[in-house]
């Protein structure tokens, strides 16, 4: 009987110690509506929000084209919507500003919506942040995109 206590002690310390020591994993997205900026603080999930709206079950990939530029692709798991974005380098880290060219200056990236396989809308500006790590995290924030796919607001990370 003093065994089974003394084992039951052991693992009950165990645990207590487990869980006082996990750490927080705690994300914050603030969306807002009219002309209040919205501030995407979740970089621990690739995400994706549409005019303020979570596009569910977001995933993301890359790599580098034969062009010498890197390849971001973040989709939803149904394919649709999806984002490419296109570095200028293979190996992109820092801040990137969003150019309206398809095949981007160094420093620069390109950003192209898609609602679906056939209408894309792309941004003329804003800004690409890179977290370096592994994996590394591209970061954006009210990126508006224009075209056939319609005007739309776009705030994600995406990790690759």
């Amino acid at each position: 009987m003093k065994n089974i206590f003394t084992i039951v002690s052991v693992l009950a310390l165990g645990l207590l110690i487990s869980f006082s020591c996990k750490k927080s994993t705690t994300t914050t997205t603030t969306k807002t509506t009219g002309s209040t900026t919205t501030v995407n603080t979740n970089t621990t999930t690739t995400n994706l929000s549409v005019d303020a709206v979570d596009i569910a079950g977001m995933g993301a990939t890359g790599n580098s084209n034969n062009a010498g530029e890197y390849q971001l692709y973040g989709s939803a798991a149904t394919g649709y919507p999806n984002v490419n974005i296109t570095f200028a380098n293979t190996a992109p880290s820092g801040t990137y500003n969003i150019s309206s060219s398809a095949a981007p200056a160094s420093g620069y990236c390109y950003f192209n919506y898609f609602s679906n396989i056939t209408n894309s809308s792309s941004a003329s500006s804003g800004v690409v942040t890179v977290v370096s790590g592994s994996p590394r995290t591209a970061i954006f924030t009210n990126v508006v995109c224009s075209g056939s796919a319609g005007t739309h607001t776009l705030t994600g990370a995406f990790k690759f």
